[in-house]
């Protein structure tokens, strides 16, 4: 009964993969692979697999494995546990101040911790009320498989970092601090929270694409004369576009 319960189950799983056409690789229990393009077959106990050059006809009870992934087990290959990833990416919403759109660059560098987890950091480059700023954050990165399209969910937290000094102008003597454009105070830098959704797209062992969707919150902060102080808070749609580097 094992056995017929077995043998329905794989067949499902073949009939499934024949109606795609879909690249497979058979592991046999001899230890031999056989790469190819799986074909329906009339026989209920073989498969057939076709490559450029040969046909297969492969007996179920030969089969090992099969896989349908370019992901082959190999005792002699080590996978890279880490990856970098370049992300560009805007931020949309209503965050009550002047800046309707704005557009970052982020470098990431994340190692495999566990399982399906990663964790990094990285830093990047961003522009609010004409001033350049460094973010800096830890990553953290939770797969939910790892497969050629990957699901995943992340959350990064850190501080924005002004990178430009106070304006040095007469402006600034000879208006109040409250009067000012925040280009003309003194910039302190705030927290970064950000967390989303995405989708990793990879094309070959070293290289892939990803898109995700994520709520950014941050704030700015500046000081003027006399203790003024400004504070602008920003809640964002975050929507970015990065490359993956192994």
């Amino acid at each position: 009964m094992k056995r017929v319960i077995n043998l329905c189950i794989f067949l499902l799983i073949v009939l499934s993969l024949s109606a795609q056409n879909q690249k497979v690789h058979v592991l046999l229990k001899n230890g031999s692979r056989i790469s190819g393009t799986l074909i329906e077959s009339d026989s209920e106990n073989k498969i057939r697999v076709e490559s450029k050059d040969y046909s297969w006809m492969i007996p179920q009870t030969d089969i090992d494995t099969v896989l349908t992934t370019k992901r082959i087990p190999n005792k002699n290959s080590v996978e890279t546990p880490w990856f970098f990833k370049a992300e560009y990416g805007v931020l949309k919403g209503s965050s009550e101040n002047e800046e309707e759109s704005i557009s970052f660059f982020h470098g990431l560098f994340n190692y495999h911790l566990d399982n399906n987890i990663y964790g990094g950091g990285g830093l990047g480059v961003e522009y609010y009320q004409q001033r350049t700023y460094i973010p800096t954050f830890a990553n953290l990165e939770l797969r939910f498989r790892d497969t050629k399209y990957t699901p995943y969910f992340f959350i990064k937290t850190g501080y924005l970092i002004p990178a430009d000094k106070q304006k040095s102008s007469s402006v600034y003597d000879e208006y109040e601090s409250r009067n000012l454009h925040p280009k003309y105070l003194k910039a302190s830098g705030g927290v970064l929270l950000s967390s989303g959704i995405g989708i990793a797209r990879m094309f070959g062992p070293n290289f892939g694409m990803s898109f995700s969707a994520a709520y950014r919150y941050h704030e700015t902060n500046y000081s003027g004369k006399e203790e003024y102080e400004l504070e602008q808070r920003y809640n964002r749609l975050a929507l970015s576009l990065g490359i993956i580097f192994k």
